[in-house]
């Protein structure tokens, strides 16, 4: 009998092992080798730290490719699952207390993990799918709800949102408008933790079980259908609220991947070198202390943050490219708006990106901008909000908007740190959307 797919076999993750596998035997062969290299002007002493940080991460590497089918078999039978973006910690202390203590000890810990700081931080992501940019407003009073637990407002709202991101993507996508709810939409992606087949699709089965009688009990599972049809009545409670939160962030992976074209497998790329594994492994435990240290930063602006006529914001800050682009914008000059797009998320035929530009912004004439926030994300991205005031068909109009930005490196593949050579780049063609 052919075993079930396991998410340790997607590609991301065996491409780890196989690396790992291929750097444990050219370590074990290192010492005999190592004359030989230095015969041939290899740096040896780089290959030997690389080797003390990749015998750092050994055990990492093998816990990252058992927890998410772990945390899955025990728990998306409760309404939760894996995905990318959770905290790995937080799923292996999970595992950790079913295994010990019992499931209730460990949903207990996942639910009180998902405070309104989190949601809030979460949220932020969101707008990393353009599906969700016009439900972010509804998002947010969801958000309100949640904090003042008014968990029977927030729940249905979620479930709708969840639904429709779901639903406007699948359309687009696929020429047919399916969401969550369907039977028929499909959640999986080549590569993926959360759009596994024991992922998404698995929650999703959870999430529309049939409902056909009234339930007055407290439930701890958010049944859709139970609770949007009035049959589930003690769905108001901070576990199902948590869950559906949980749902969402973890359907963002399936959408972005939607939205991006990378729902079937791409094309392989060349082996890698030992050179190359050896400088991927060093910068992957560079890239994953960066991110563990990182924690959300928001910067406000009161005053001398108007984008007008000149950019003095200083060089090289995300607001700075900003400033460039709305200006290029003001000039008509859509050449050079194109310089400052996102190459990752907009694909890399720069021929055809001014063309793009002139279809959205032919007909407006940019007049201002005043910066108000900024939230950086992740070392990498971040979100700039503000007013933005232009005119169309002559008639000033202006907009509350909130513009993602991105470094990149110079090839145009997103940067996992920032260094001398990573530009920050505007991530949406429309930034009125």
């Amino acid at each position: 009998m052919q075993s079930k797919p396991q998410i340790k076999d997607i590609k991301s993750i065996s491409k780890l092992l196989q690396d790992h596998k291929n750097l444990s035997a050219f370590r074990k062969a290192f010492p005999i080798l190592r004359p030989f290299l230095k015969l041939l002007k290899v740096n040896v002493t780089k290959i030997e730290e690389a080797f003390e940080q990749f015998g750092l991460c050994e055990s990492q590497l093998f816990e990252l490719a058992q927890i998410p089918d772990t945390f899955n078999d025990i728990f998306s039978q409760y309404g939760w699952i894996m995905y990318e973006m959770m905290d790995f910690e937080l799923a292996k202390k999970a595992i950790q207390l079913a295994e010990k203590e019992g499931i209730e000890s460990a949903e207990e810990e996942l639910t009180n993990y998902y405070t309104p700081e989190q949601v809030k931080w979460r949220l932020f992501t969101m707008h990393g799918v353009r599906a969700f940019h016009s439900r972010m407003d509804l998002a947010d009073k969801a958000l309100t709800d949640y904090t003042e637990g008014r968990y029977h407002a927030c729940v249905p709202v979620v479930l709708a949102l969840l639904d429709g991101m779901v639903n406007e993507i699948h359309g687009k996508q696929k020429g047919l408008a399916r969401g969550f709810s369907s039977e028929k939409s499909d959640l999986e992606a080549w590569d993926s933790i959360a759009a596994h087949s024991k992922g998404l699709n698995a929650l999703k089965g959870i999430f529309n079980t049939g409902r056909y009688t009234t339930v007055s009990d407290q439930i701890t599972i958010p049944y859709r259908n139970g609770i949007l049809h009035g049959m589930d009545l003690g769905y108001d409670n901070k576990i199902v609220a948590a869950k559906v939160w949980a749902a969402l962030f973890a359907a963002r992976e399936w959408a972005i991947k939607a939205e991006r074209g990378l729902l079937e497998a791409q094309p392989e790329k060349p082996q890698a070198t030992w050179k190359e594994i050896l400088h991927d492994l060093a910068e992957l435990n560079r890239v994953k202390k960066s991110q563990d240290e990182w924690t959300p930063v928001e910067r406000t602006f009161e005053r001398d943050n108007v984008i007008t006529e000149t950019n003095e914001f200083l060089p090289g800050s995300p607001e700075y490219a900003l400033a460039d682009y709305l200006l290029l914008w003001k000039k008509n000059n859509y050449g050079m708006m194109g310089e400052l797009l996102s190459r990752f998320m907009n694909g890399k035929e720069l021929k055809s990106f001014p063309a793009k530009i002139r279809n959205v912004y032919k007909g407006k004439k940019f007049s201002d901008f005043t910066v108000s926030r900024i939230i950086e994300t992740s070392p990498t991205m971040g979100l700039i909000t503000g007013t933005l005031n232009y005119h169309k068909n002559e008639l000033l109009t202006f907009e509350e908007c909130t513009i993602r930005v991105i470094a990149e490196t110079p090839a145009g593949d997103m940067a996992l740190r920032l260094t001398n050579e990573t530009v920050w780049r505007i991530m949406d063609i429309n930034i009125l959307e």
